[in-house]
């Protein structure tokens, strides 16, 4: 590999500390990997002698690997080395890690010294919350029993008196968030006593750091105004009809400059005695000359509402008022420190440590109460620390590295820019001091003698206009004091690699914003079927929808000109409410996608509704969960059918009234509900969800819809959680049900389970936090225009790890923030907006090749012009805006469009889209066609039911779904326009135990393809059935039997690629060529051989007496399959075969036939 000066210089520097400021796209994953290399090799330092500390498992994992091959090919090179063999023994043992797992490894090998028994275990995430609200209520429980006075002060200041939980939350957050401290007690005790003034006010000293952070601020405050106000009187400088106006300016700024700023006091007084003189009335002037007046009228009414809107008190009074404040916090102190000590012994009960613990016990082994390195820190000395996403890193983190290095090896690589995960307490500041304080590298091979950094600033990712997109909109906004850091030429994204023409004419970064200021825009219709709690969250719903539709065009226009779905991402600021719309946006266009949305899980239908069954097998007598089953496709009731029911009883709950029912579902379904609640008692909880799965057929439904993959898989995710859940906590049906309950409530929700992997040719949709460290060809980069979320500072207390704690003061009649909680605010929002801003920078340097950015907007042209006028009010120096006026905005899209005015010649072509292009791309629906009662009331034929079974096999629609044009009979595809399959119900009016011969291929069908070797009863022994399939199954052995001694079997084995069970979907002409029709489908089984041949085999269970029927009878479809894969993979299917169990054999299917 050609490697830059740079990079070379990061490779081989040694002798001290070493930052590495690595710029995206910058190599420093390889160079990372290529300084180990080289260390084990070519310095000789034993592998397991280093310390490597990555951000993933995964990287950690490759790092080992790419270590493994480069000490091979040494030994290829000089195979009588022993040095170089002992280093593949010692690999295995290599502390190349997480940081978690390198503390866990630490803890087990000295957990005698912790007095912690040898089987402890991490506990679950689910678990670990369960254990802290159950701490939380305990401790409640008694102090509400005992009547504490302290106590119930705090629930009377700080909750709403009908709901304890936010007071609880609150509780279990500070306490989690004093743990990314080194000493949590001593920071929650010291933030504590900050607020105790006593000794200060007998000695008349009122300073305090909060006033220390606002005074700074206010006195910012009033220089920019005075800049502001002499900007602009320039523009009425010599003009005698708005002499006046000159006049008044100048007034204003010679009162400011009077202001003593010197204390906070002295400038509180001169800003309540500044007098402002009326503006100026109408006049004899120009119209140009009128318009400047008021221009400038509005300028100075906005600083006058600035500088008069300030509610601050005395320094003696803030103290006085914070001192009150003190007995309250002390008393919350006490309460956390409690639940400190509970949460220990319950988790020692428990036999469990959280994350956190791993941290803080591995300090507690090499750090002493003196911080001074313990015995066990110089055992773990390395000969050099290297650690990976520096920027990332916490405080517990920093001094735990610290201790395992000799002050003079620690080699750091990381991107401050990319510094995005404040939420979980990580500490960009302790990368900046480094940066700020390290020298940077000579150019030179001598050994280093004092801390050095070194600056990768090469990128090998991105096009040329990608990168020159990003530099400008940085060099336009980032500075050092907002977004923490100076973005100059040292951090600016220079072009390390050559592209060649491509697939585009055109790879300028684009802009589309969609303008809602349309008079035909009907604001008031609904857009999205989605339940809306209010209008800002109908809002976003609404915005989501145009940005997906115009979003799909562009896809849609990228995949005509090349590039495969998987080619393409779009990034999302908050995937939460967003995402779903999008995913239902882009599948009703016929656009693969994929959405790694992790709220969903609990949300979703699926897990909604055997959530709702087994809440309804605990206790029928729940109205909303049992009405959930009814209407679920499980049992299939209507709301006329529900409407008739309510009616034979409407004073008594649901299940009273269903019990009068003769209806038959509802008979069916009690009899299915007395049978679970028998099952319940005596059964584990996974084996009932999964006979719950099995009889309803409820587990296959699913796979029947859109996200059918995901939908399965989630229901299996759901089957394990209840497994893992006995196995760690209480037994039980209701104590699971709670246990899911508190989980939801505590917002750590489940991540859904993952169905898609790298090569899936599908569009990704996930958040920018998770797209860091990934790339795409093409990004796209939705909901620019949101603003940010400023939830956090609405809680009565708010806590930072260096200003402590903000609260508000509260008593019988007054509520409002004291000047802690406003400095808090202060400093955290600066923060959030920083972060806010490397976060867009994260998202633009995804992009290797184009970047598409999308944002809805209120008025574009109103906005435009604000920001234009605000550009025009400040002075700004060297290609930067001046940050004051950066600050003042809050969203992604009012920082590009700065950039964007500044610089004229920036590469970013804008689009403005009326908003109503998109308002009425609602796909209508006008007739549904039910498949099942179509087929009920028809003549049963088992050909056309398997054809149209296999044919349209997952072609289930949703609301608003595209006009799918399905056939009206089934023995042929046939255009039938506006007509959709609904799936509805599964429960079959035969209540026999026999299945059915279809339901028999079904099950063998499943069994084949689980059977991955040449154990059928390992297969049927794990195979997940109930007792009468898995009888159907052994009866059925021998065709199982022949399968592993078929040729399909054998060329199984030697393939280099195996794909079961992949779905697809695709448009096909029909006979009115104008119309298209969607077919989806699962393709069975594909494999390609050892000579790059595509496979594709369709596994058959039906009777025929000679080959030729089967052939007859499916080539259409495997022709359809063929057509689907041809195009998904870009190269021909080589063979189509059917594997017949009748004749247990491969039939191939060749064009002629």
């Amino acid at each position: 590999m050609s490697w830059t000066e740079e990079q070379l210089q990061a490779i081989n520097k040694r002798g001290a500390n070493i930052l590495v400021s690595a710029a995206a796209g910058s190599g420093k994953t390889s160079v990372l990997i290529e300084r180990i290399i080289t260390k084990v090799i070519e310095d000789r330092v034993d592998i397991d002698k280093i310390l490597v500390v990555t951000f993933t498992s995964a990287a950690a994992s490759e790092m080992k690997q790419r270590l493994l091959t480069a000490l091979y090919k040494k030994i290829d090179e000089t195979p009588d080395d022993p040095y170089l063999q002992k280093q593949i023994s010692l690999l295995n043992r290599a502390n190349i890690s997480t940081i978690h797992s390198f503390c866990l490894n630490m803890i087990k090998n000295n957990f005698y010294l912790l007095d912690m028994p040898a089987n402890f275990r991490i506990g679950d995430t689910a678990e670990i919350e369960i254990l802290k609200q159950d701490v939380i209520e305990e401790i409640f429980e008694e102090k509400y029993e005992n009547n504490d006075k302290g106590f119930l002060d705090l629930i009377r200041k700080y909750t709403n008196y009908s709901d304890d939980q936010s007071l609880k939350d609150l509780i279990i957050k500070i306490y989690e968030y004093s743990r990314c401290t080194p000493n949590p007690k001593k920071w929650i005790r010291e933030s504590v006593e900050d607020f105790n003034f006593e000794e200060k006010i007998k000695n008349e000293d009122y300073s305090n750091k909060w006033t220390d952070i606002l005074y700074k601020d206010l006195k910012d405050t009033i220089n920019d105004s005075i800049e502001q106000l002499k900007k602009n009187k320039l523009k009425v400088e010599g003009i005698q009809a708005l002499e006046k106006v000159y006049d008044i300016y100048e007034e204003d700024i010679k009162s400011l400059e009077k202001i003593d700023t010197t204390t906070w006091d002295t400038m509180l007084t001169g800003l309540k005695n500044k007098t402002w003189t009326r503006y100026v009335g109408n006049i004899k002037a120009s119209e140009g000359e009128k318009a400047i007046k008021s221009e400038l009228g509005e300028i100075r009414k906005n600083i006058k509402a600035k500088l008069t809107g300030i509610e601050f008190l005395s320094q003696k009074d803030a103290v006085l008022e914070l001192n009150a404040m003190y007995p309250t916090l002390k008393y919350l102190a006490d309460i956390i420190e409690e639940f400190d000590k509970r949460y220990i012994e319950a988790k020692r009960e428990k036999n469990i440590i959280d994350y956190s613990d791993l941290e803080h016990l591995s300090l507690q082994l090499l750090v002493d109460e003196n911080n001074k390195k313990t015995e066990i820190a110089n055992k773990y000395q390395f000969d050099e620390v290297l650690i990976d996403e520096y920027q990332d890193i916490n405080e517990v983190q920093e001094k735990i590295l610290t201790s395992v290095s000799n002050g003079k090896n620690t080699f750091m690589v990381g991107d401050v820019k990319q510094s995005i995960y404040r939420f979980r307490q990580s500490r960009p500041n302790i990368f900046i001091d480094k940066y700020t304080n390290y020298q940077k590298a000579q150019r030179n091979n001598e050994k280093l003698k004092e801390s050095t950094k070194i600056l990768l600033y090469k990128n090998f990712r991105s096009r040329g206009e990608v990168l020159e997109t990003t530099n400008i909109i940085f060099q336009s906004i980032m500075s050092k004091e907002f977004g923490e850091i100076e973005y100059n030429q040292e951090e600016y994204l220079n072009q390390g690699k050559e592209f060649e023409k491509g697939k585009l004419e055109d790879y300028s970064s684009e802009l589309y914003i969609i303008d809602k200021n349309t008079e035909n825009v009907d604001s008031s219709e609904e857009k999205v079927e989605v339940e809306e709690e209010n209008n800002e969250d109908k809002e976003i719903i609404e915005n989501s929808a145009y940005e997906a539709r115009l979003i799909a065009e562009k896809i849609k226009e990228f995949h005509k000109q090349g590039y495969d779905y998987r080619d393409m991402a779009i990034l999302l600021r908050s995937v939460k409410s967003s995402a779903p719309v999008y995913e239902k946006e882009l599948s009703e266009r016929g656009i693969p996608v994929y959405s790694d949305a992790a709220s969903e899980y609990i949300d979703s239908i699926e897990i909604n509704t055997i959530l709702s069954f087994l809440k309804v097998i605990d206790n029928p007598l729940q109205d909303i969960p049992l009405i959930t089953v009814l209407r679920s496709p499980i049992i299939g009731l209507n709301d006329n059918e529900l409407l008739e029911i309510r009616l034979l009883d409407k004073e008594r709950k649901f299940y009273k009234a269903l019990e009068l029912s003769k209806n038959e579902k509802a008979i069916r379904f009690i009899e299915m509900l007395n049978k679970f609640k028998k099952d319940s008692l005596s059964m584990p909880l996974d084996e009932l969800i999964w006979k719950i799965y099995m009889e309803t057929g409820y587990f296959y439904y699913v796979r029947l819809m859109p996200g059918g993959k995901t939908r399965q898989a989630n229901l299996k995710k759901l089957f394990e959680t209840a497994k893992n859940y006995e196995k760690i906590s209480f037994k039980g049906l209701f104590n699971f049900i709670l246990f899911i309950e508190k989980i939801t409530k505590t917002n750590n929700e489940f991540d859904s389970a993952k169905v898609v992997g790298e090569n899936d040719d599908v569009v990704k949709i996930m958040s920018i936090h998770k797209s860091k460290g990934l790339e795409f060809p093409i990004v796209f980069i939705s909901g620019i225009t949101k603003k940010v979320n400023e939830s956090d500072y609405r809680s009565k207390i708010v806590y930072d790890q260096d200003l402590g704690f903000g609260i508000k003061y509260v008593d019988e009649i007054l509520e409002y923030d004291t000047i802690s909680k406003k400095a808090l605010k202060l400093k955290s929002f600066k923060e959030m907006l920083a972060e806010e801003m490397r976060i867009l920078y994260v998202a633009l340097t995804r992009a290797k090749e184009k970047l598409v950015l999308v944002g809805v907007e209120r008025n574009v042209q109103k906005t435009k012009e604000s920001l234009a006028d605000g550009i025009n009010q400040y002075e700004h120096s060297n290609n930067k805006l001046n940050p004051s006026l950066v600050s003042k905005y809050k969203r992604m899209y009012e920082w590009i469009e700065l950039a964007r005015i500044y610089n004229n010649n920036i590469p970013l072509k804008e689009h403005i889209v009326p908003a109503e292009k998109y308002e009425n791309m609602k796909i209508e629906e006008d007739e549904t066609f039910d498949l099942l009662e179509y087929v009920k009331n028809q003549t049963p034929n088992e050909e056309n039911y398997k054809k149209i079974d296999k044919m349209l096999n997952w072609q289930y629609p949703h609301k608003s779904s595209i006009d799918e044009i399905t056939k009206t009979s089934v023995t042929a595809l046939k255009n039938n326009n506006n007509k959709k399959i609904e799936i509805k119900k599964l429960i079959t009016d035969d209540k026999t135990d026999k299945l059915t011969p279809a339901q028999i291929g079904t099950l063998v069908h499943l069994a084949m393809q689980q059977l991955k070797d040449n154990n059928i009863d390992k297969m049927l022994e794990n195979i997940k059935l109930n007792k009468i399939e898995k009888q159907e199954l052994i009866k059925r052995k021998s065709i199982f039997e022949n399968y592993i001694k078929s040729d399909l079997f054998k060329m199984l084995q030697q393939a280099k690629e195996v794909n079961r069970e992949t779905p697809f979907f695709m448009y096909i002409d029909s006979e009115n060529k104008e119309d298209k029709i969607l077919v989806q489908g699962v393709i069975d089984l594909y494999f390609i051989d050892s000579k790059g041949n595509i496979n594709l085999v369709d596994y058959k269970t039906d009777y025929a007496e000679k080959e030729e029927e089967l052939i007859e009878k499916y080539k259409m479809q495997l022709d359809l399959y063929s057509r689907a894969l041809s195009k998904a993979m870009k190269k021909e299917v080589t063979n189509k075969f059917i594997y017949s169990t009748k004749f247990n054999k491969l039939i191939k299917i060749t064009e002629e036939q």
